[in-house]
């Protein structure tokens, strides 16, 4: 049992599923869980997305840094960017139509920052 498998029957059909569609089904689990936790913890959750962290690492760190209260900052961590976009080469357009109907979100647009 885990996020977005409830039951028997869920775990079943779950196994029939392509490993981009159960990728997307785990992904959409777990966000709708990050909603509920922010829901249910506000302030008292600290949320950095991925991609933010790849763009601004310092700023990402310094998030941290005041989040948790700490006195001293610490150092941004050296983020390997290459890979961002790397499922646009390994992904078949199928896959990606099946996770974006599983989502409900369209790609993000090819990052230009590399």
């Amino acid at each position: 049992r885990f996020l977005g498998i409830n039951s028997a029957e869920e775990a079943e059909t779950y196994e029939r599923l392509s490993a981009a569609e159960q990728h997307a089904l785990r992904w959409l689990s777990h966000s709708e869980r990050m909603d509920q936790l922010h829901r249910d913890l506000g302030q008292r959750l600290l949320v950095l997305e991925y991609d933010v962290l790849q763009d601004d690492p310092a700023a990402s760190t310094n998030a941290i840094q005041t989040f948790l209260e700490l006195p001293t900052p610490f150092p941004a961590p050296n983020i390997k960017r290459d890979s961002r976009d790397k499922w646009r080469e390994v992904l078949s357009q199928d896959d990606i139509e099946s996770i974006e109907r599983i989502t409900g979100m369209e790609p993000p647009p090819t990052n230009k920052m590399h």
